[in-house]
């Protein structure tokens, strides 16, 4: 019988070859499905911050037309305030007998410096809300990246500016309607 003299073959290189690449294979599809998952996660942000710049941006611009009706009141506030002034001295013109109308016109013209003071404030109040939620919607517009905590917060705070503003708001409307 004639005796082989033929190496064995050497399978240990193919099976460590193998193995590399298996690894390789696993490891290349758990970074995929980690970069799936975090591109899920970021289009799911992306849709949220879109939606909250619109409502932003609607908001923005409803103060802004609020803003410009209050600008108004207090224009004519201003006319009012003026014609009271000239009432005031009119009336201090004239008899001794009328000082009491003088004085009541004189509370008027207060009430109405008052008024305009508050409207002013009422003003200056919404300005502000404008202002804040349009530097909101520039932060959530930018490049920038924010926390989802920090933009909560600035929205809070945004929120709670504006609030603010509406019920001075509405306390001057209700003031206003007396």
């Amino acid at each position: 019988m004639r005796t082989s003299t033929a190496k064995p073959r050497r399978r240990w290189p193919w099976i460590v070859a193998i193995l590399i690449l298996l690894g390789l294979l696993a490891a290349s599809t758990t970074m995929t499905y980690e970069a799936s998952v975090r591109s899920n996660e970021w289009s799911s942000q992306v849709d949220e911050i879109t939606d909250t710049s619109y409502v932003l941006g609607k908001q923005v611009a409803d103060e802004k037309t609020e803003n410009v009706r209050l600008n108004d009141n207090i224009d004519l506030l201003e006319e009012q305030l003026s014609n009271s002034k000239d009432t005031v001295l009119q009336l201090s013109d004239q008899k001794a007998q009328w000082r009491d109308d003088t004085e009541f016109a004189q509370q008027q013209v207060e009430a109405t410096e008052d008024l305009l003071a508050k409207a002013a404030s009422v003003a200056n109040g919404l300005q502000r809300c404008t202002d804040g939620q349009q530097e909101l919607a520039e932060t959530l517009a930018s490049d920038e990246e924010y926390t989802p905590e920090e933009i909560t917060d600035y929205q809070d705070s945004v929120k709670e500016l504006c609030d603010n503003a509406e019920k001075a708001n509405s306390n001057l409307q209700k003031e206003l309607a007396q």
